[in-house]
């Protein structure tokens, strides 16, 4: 995941934030369809599919949350120190919250559904990402 804020952060002119979002929402799509083969492959291929689900998923959550760490960056110009710890702040935040969601789903859907909710909600985002709003003051990409 922190590979993927850090790719961000380096390349984030080289395509608009939308962009951003709709490739991380994807890599967390195919990631965790790579974990939901697991079922018909069999536990041979277990290992194989939560490495390669864990590179695409965190990769894919590591973009989402550099793009929402630098993106309003731009609109909050005055109040970005008071702000900036919050943001950081975040990210413990929705993995205590996400844990926690994940083991209530597995509960009531087993794993395999809660594997599919969790992938219906990276769909949710892909269709935010379409719609993902440049800001006036955000320096354009540089295509």
């Amino acid at each position: 995941m922190y590979f993927g804020s850090i790719l961000v952060t380096l390349f984030y002119r080289q395509i608009s934030p939308a962009q951003w979002m709709i490739l991380s929402s994807f890599l967390s799509v195919t990631g965790y369809g790579v974990l939901l083969l697991f079922r018909p492959l069999g536990r041979s291929w277990l290992t194989f599919l939560q490495v390669t689900m864990g590179i695409l998923a965190g990769l894919g959550t590591g973009f989402a949350y550099g793009v929402i760490i630098i993106t309003p960056q731009f609109w909050l110009e005055k109040k970005r120190k008071k702000l900036n710890p919050y943001f950081f702040l975040g990210y413990p935040g929705f993995l205590l919250l996400s844990v926690t969601l994940g083991n209530y789903l597995c509960d009531i859907f087993s794993w395999y559904g809660a594997v599919i909710v969790i992938t219906g909600v990276f769909l949710n985002q892909l269709i935010l990402g379409t719609i993902f709003i440049r800001h006036d003051s955000e320096p354009a990409c540089q295509n």
